[in-house]
């Protein structure tokens, strides 16, 4: 199941912003991505393991088009 929610204060919150506070910096958009299954907030090894290889395609894509386009 996917689910998005808003955050208030996370770090993509800071990170935009900076620029809200100094208009001389680079705008600079954060991504919060998370994966796994509902576990506890520390998944085991075993987990950790599952959700690499689950992930794995998705974050190579998403790293190439972000050089392809020049981010």
């Amino acid at each position: 199941m996917s689910v998005l929610y808003s955050t208030s204060g996370a770090s993509d919150d800071w990170t935009f912003s900076r620029w809200h506070k100094n208009k001389n910096l680079t705008k600079t958009y954060g991504y919060t991505l998370e994966f796994g299954y509902p576990t506890n907030f520390y998944p085991t090894a075993e987990e950790y393991v599952q959700n690499i290889i689950d992930t794995n395609a998705g974050f190579m894509e998403f790293i190439l088009t972000a050089d392809e386009i020049g981010v």
